[in-house]
């Protein structure tokens, strides 16, 4: 699949990034149509998808992820054109100083299944912060079900706030070092899951620390376990 995946940020999503009580913006991806989200959730159904831990930092978590993908592979594509792309938005605002290092490299890729949500369960992730080790920008690809996100204030849920976006859209948060470091990552969760499940890609950026590496993969390789 060659296909190009464009998307660009404007001056009111940059501000919404900046926004101290939200750092969250949506992004569409210009050629995703329809057929192309159909067709990249038919290729996501032959990948090899294992449990996730069920608490991380004390973090409920109901999903199962893939995160080996060959270096020609089309979300090995997806992830450098979106980087491309969203570097440009702040060169072209004059804003790269945002940007805690650049060239934009997202170097943690994970597609990320979510059944539905039953029983007891509460969530598909519990609300939390990701690790400050992702640096940059956080981004979200939706390619199937309700999105599910939302932002909040404080650790009990308080003043959530649903993040809307439709399959084939990109979430983008802040990450790690986001403007010098000086507002903090946004607290999120993504809510019950209905029966179609959801779908989603998520890219992020490491820095080349062999340090921040192994306290990634630490934190969330292991398989199923409480």
């Amino acid at each position: 699949m060659n296909n190009q995946f464009t998307t660009s940020l404007d001056v009111r999503q940059i501000e919404e990034l900046l926004d101290p009580d939200r750092g969250v913006t949506t992004a569409p991806i210009q050629q995703m149509t329809p057929d192309l989200v159909a067709e990249l959730c038919r290729l996501a159904e032959g990948l090899v998808y294992e449990p996730a831990k069920n608490v991380v930092t004390k973090v409920e978590q109901n999903f199962r992820g893939c995160s080996k993908f060959a270096d020609d592979s089309v979300w090995k594509n997806i992830a450098a054109q979106l980087a491309g792309g969203l570097e440009s938005s702040f060169r072209r605002h004059n804003r790269l100083d945002l940007l805690a290092t650049t060239p934009l490299s997202f170097t943690d890729l994970a597609l990320q299944y979510y059944p539905e949500t039953r029983g007891d369960q509460k969530c598909g992730i519990g609300i939390h912060r990701d690790q400050s080790d992702f640096i940059n920008l956080v981004v979200v690809l939706l390619r199937h079900g309700d999105a599910n996100f939302y932002i909040c204030q404080d650790r009990k849920g308080n003043d959530a706030v649903k993040i809307d976006a439709e399959p084939g859209q990109l979430i983008v948060m802040r990450g790690g070092g986001f403007a010098g470091g000086n507002l903090s990552r946004p607290l999120h969760y993504v809510g019950p899951i209905d029966a179609r499940g959801r779908l989603s890609f998520g890219l992020r950026q490491v820095p080349s620390d062999p340090a921040a590496a192994e306290r990634i993969r630490a934190l969330f390789s292991g398989g199923a376990t409480k």
